[in-house]
């Protein structure tokens, strides 16, 4: 090995800085590679994927073998604060292979027996860290909750190049940090560097479990990282150029090379934004007398826009994505066949924060796209980029997780239909066409429909018999699942298949089942599939026919997103438009809002004068009034209004301490329509919808409260949602906004009936069963509710 390459490779180990040394197998000669050095090709890629997992390989360029000997310096974990997480984190990070520091001041914590064989440092972070500077590969965790201890080490942190910063507390807690930060002269974009909440989002409740989803993302983080340079220098720019890009007025005779800023027009040629002048189109710009031009000027090693954005878009061309061409700094990236779209958003997020001049953006990972869809777009923001932050971005992009399209494979599928008396023949004939129509988008054909009783025993006969000639089983059954052991899982194991799941949550598709028999997968397909409009048996389709082999835990992360609400880009809408008044759409802007009015004004005549009042009868030792209010809070209705009316004062004591509004009625004794009228007046806002709770009605829940929400989201906003019991109308009711105007129409003890029965809105009845019917209006419906009186006579 030359001796001038082993003295500049030990010389990185002792800074620690990552170096590679490449030899070249064919001739032996060697060179050292660092972390952002320029080495295009496939060489280069493998050379970024070495840096990135630490373990030296072989490769292959240009007909060359290489061999890639890769030295990382150990990795560090900082741990600020001798806590208890710190007493499993410590330990974990150590097996893991990281070099662990923990420093805290306070001596009571810090100390020797609760940190045994560990480098333990009872100092101020700043005084400690002084001695012993970050790096870049360096993880610092703060989990003092203390700012005093905790803000300093972050602000060391962030102005240095750690892999990794993290910062205990809860979302409130961050939110004050970054207060503090800012005001400390930390930038929004350093400040987007902290992982906090801290951890991945597993559900970790205990320190120990904590500890385990830190550890987990410290480590995503190593191994994910961009490989800037460890000292820094290819860090991003905070305003996002390039450093050595000079943006601003130029003299034409100092301006060749330099890329023009905005279009301009020479004589009857159109000099394009983006365009670097030349000679030629210098003269043209003198002779139209043009003598200052606003223009960058790269400096050496900078990347014009289009080749920037060319460079990174290059990443896809072999994972079914079509790159469009350069234009104005963009490249778009189109499907270049069917498929499921696949993003890992986590090296989206890394690849964006490299430099704020380099963007990428892209639809939602899972996504099943048709050929020609637009899928992404690479952006480059200034006129030209560092070919460091480059290089960086675009070994992210390499990476075989980043972004791809998998094609479908196209499926021989059987399907089976159980039937009960009560299920016509045109509907298992629409559900056959339409289940059809649906395999046919994935290439794949229904060559066997059989209808059979809806009995165990004989769906799990035809199961057996099904599933050696098919590459997948759909089973429609006559009625919902509502039950691991119901007919359709139970047949599933019955026929010597494994059942993975029952339920998701994606609505509407709730009621699906997944299973397989001899490695066939089984769907139990929701009620909701016998429609053509998008829900959760889609998603698993997609997936499956993509080649995936969704499990449980893959089923349970499909919540977020799994609500599947109208939007207008939808070819076949949820509903057909109500005859009635639209609700605004600036209303239905994501999910939308309610607002409860919850009625406790009346006077309560049938408890007689003994009893005392139905609101202050206690059930479960709290005042009724005060259950519903809590209910309605714990729902997820935006904002709760009490009406008040009937011994106003002790009602509104009652409820002292919760976050509600109070509306008063002085004319509650003209009935209910009053009530109505005070309590519209007393909305904040324009939700789109309000939500009427009796509050004398004790079995009505959060849940079923919000289950009449869900009715109403999955409606738009444009039904009116009723709660029943079977096919008893009852209450509460969600009626859309625009109906409460018409309040201030109704007279006397005529509540909203009225309204529903004239509106013109459909009614969506939701069963919650008897508490819809449920309300305590004298002395022996509260006792038999399991009241208390509120004068405590039996």
């Amino acid at each position: 090995m030359d001796p001038h390459l082993l003295k500049k490779l030990n010389q990185a180990r002792r800074q620690r800085r990552a170096a590679a040394l490449i030899t070249d197998l064919g001739d032996g000669r060697d060179r050292l590679v660092s972390p952002g050095d320029p080495v295009a090709g496939p060489l280069g890629e493998a050379i970024a994927k070495a840096f990135r997992s630490g373990k030296s390989t072989l490769a292959s360029a240009e007909g060359r073998e290489f061999f890639i000997n890769v030295h990382l310096p150990p990795p560090r974990l900082v741990i600020i604060g001798a806590v208890h997480i710190s007493q499993v984190l410590a330990p974990l990070a150590a097996m893991a292979g990281f070099d662990v520091r923990i420093i805290d001041p306070r001596t009571a914590f810090a100390t020797p027996e609760r940190f045994a064989g560990l480098d333990l440092t009872a100092e101020w972070p700043e005084e400690a860290l002084a001695a012993r500077p970050l790096d870049a590969f360096t993880a610092l965790v703060a989990v003092t909750h203390d700012p005093k201890i905790d803000d300093q080490p972050l602000i060391a942190a962030l102005r240095s190049n750690c892999f990794y910063i993290g910062a205990l507390g809860s979302r409130k807690t961050h939110a004050r940090r970054v207060e503090r930060l800012t005001e400390a002269g930390i930038s929004e974009t350093e400040l987007g560097r902290i992982a906090a909440p801290i951890g991945l989002p597993i559900g970790a409740a205990t320190p120990s479990e904590i500890a385990v989803a830190i550890m987990a993302q410290i480590i995503e983080a190593l191994r994910k990282r961009p490989l800037a340079d460890e000292q820094g220098e290819a860090k991003a720019q905070s305003d996002g150029a390039s450093p050595g890009l000079r943006f601003g007025p130029v003299p034409l005779d100092a301006a060749e090379g330099a890329i023009l800023a905005h279009s301009l027009q020479a004589g009857k040629t159109r000099l394009k934004k983006g365009l670097r002048l030349e000679a030629d189109s210098l003269s043209q710009l003198r002779a139209e007398g043009i003598e200052t031009v606003i223009a960058a000027r790269p400096g050496p090693g900078d990347i014009a826009e289009n080749e920037a954005a060319e460079t990174i878009a290059a990443a896809f061309s072999d994972a079914g994505l079509r790159i469009g061409e350069a234009a104005t700094g963009r490249v778009n990236l189109f499907a270049a066949h069917d498929g499921l779209l696949r993003i890992d958003a986590a090296l989206v997020d890394q690849l964006n924060a490299i430099d704020p001049a380099i963007t990428f953006a892209c639809l939602p990972d899972h996504c099943t796209v048709r050929s020609g869809d637009l899928l992404a777009t690479v952006k480059i923001i200034p006129l030209a980029v560092s070919s460091r932050s480059l290089d960086a971005a675009r070994a992210i992009a390499t990476h075989p997780d980043f972004a791809a399209v998998r094609p479908f494979r196209p499926h021989d599928v059987g399907m089976i239909a159980t039937r009960l008396p009560t299920l016509k023949d045109t509907v298992i004939a629409k559900t056959k066409a339409r289940t059809e129509e649906r395999l046919r988008a994935y290439g794949s054909h229904l060559s066997d429909h059989r209808t059979i009783a809806h009995d165990e025993e004989i769906l799990a006969e035809t199961l057996r018999d099904m599933a050696g000639a098919h590459d997948m089983l759909l089973i429609f059954g006559a009625s919902a699942v509502v039950d691991r052991d119901d007919v359709i899982p139970a047949a599933i194991r019955r026929a010597g298949g494994h059942v993975e799941r029952v339920g998701m949550p994606v609505d509407p598709g709730n009621l699906l089942v997944l299973g397989t028999i001899d490695d066939i997968p089984v769907i139990g397909a929701p009620g909701c599939a016998r429609s053509p409009k998008e829900n959760g048996f889609d998603w698993l389709l997609a997936r499956l026919h993509a080649g995936e082999t969704p499990r449980s835990a893959d089923i349970a992360r499909m919540g977020v997103g799994g609500l599947l609400t109208e939007i207008p880009s939808r070819p076949q809408p949820r509903a057909e438009a109500s005859p009635g008044p639209a609700t605004s759409r600036a209303d239905l802007a994501g999910q939308p809002s309610v607002a409860v009015l919850l009625l406790a004004a009346g006077s309560a005549r049938r408890m007689g004068e003994s009893a005392g009042h139905k609101l202050l009868a206690r059930f479960d030792g709290e005042p009724l009034v005060r259950r519903s209010a809590r209910n309605a809070l714990a729902s997820r209705a935006e904002q709760v209004i009490i009406v008040t009316g009937h011994r106003q004062d002790e009602i509104v004591a009652a409820l002292d301490g919760l976050d509600v509004t109070f509306a008063g009625n002085p004319d509650h004794a003209e009935g209910i329509a009053s009530s109505l009228k005070a309590g519209a007046g007393a909305i904040d806002g324009d939700p789109a919808g309000v939500m009427i709770v009796l509050a004398d009605m004790p079995a009505v829940t959060a849940a079923h409260l919000d289950r009449l929400i869900d009715a109403f989201v999955a409606e738009g906003g444009q039904s009116i949602i009723r709660a029943s019991d079977a096919d008893r109308r009852g209450n509460p009711v969600i009626l859309p906004a625009r109906m409460a105007a018409e309040f201030r129409n109704l007279q006397g003890d005529v509540g909203a009936r009225a309204l529903i029965e004239t509106s013109g809105y459909p009614v969506v009845d939701i069963d919650i069963g008897a508490a819809a019917r449920l309300d305590v209006d004298t002395p022996e419906a509260v006792k038999a509710a399991g009241g208390v009186l509120e004068s405590g006579g039996d």
